[in-house]
């Protein structure tokens, strides 16, 4: 297992803990992009978006990741492992988690709206 780790107060080899990575930041701008490490993401759900980027360049799963609006601290992720198995589709009206699946075109969301296909006769 790759990772940090400290001993406990102890000294007990067997109590030894993980120390958690500082946090990652992310900027916010504006409702649908959001930016860190220099890689940007945009979209319905930016910050599930950037998650899964940030994976792709490496970026350890068990990273937290907090995204920011100027000073100020708007929203923190856990884990971006976690953030990039989920999206958010619209529920009747009302945004709702889902687990994100790779749709070629999409943001890994189901469409808005029932896509009706004309049958020929």
């Amino acid at each position: 297992m790759h990772g940090i780790y400290r001993r406990s107060a102890e000294g007990n080899s067997d109590a030894d803990q993980r120390v958690t990575p500082l946090p990652l930041r992310a900027e916010l701008i504006g409702a649908d992009c959001v930016t860190a490490l220099g890689i940007t993401a945009t979209g319905h759900a930016p910050v599930l978006t950037l998650c899964r980027k940030l994976l792709t360049v490496g970026v350890t799963p068990d990273q937290c990741l907090e995204v920011y609006r100027g000073a100020v601290l708007a929203l923190r992720v856990r884990s971006i492992g976690e953030g990039a198995k989920l999206t958010v589709e619209d529920n009747h009206g009302r945004p709702t988690f889902r687990l994100w699946r790779d749709r070629p075109g999409s943001d890994g969301a189901a469409p808005l709206v029932r896509q009706n296909r004309r049958v020929a006769r």
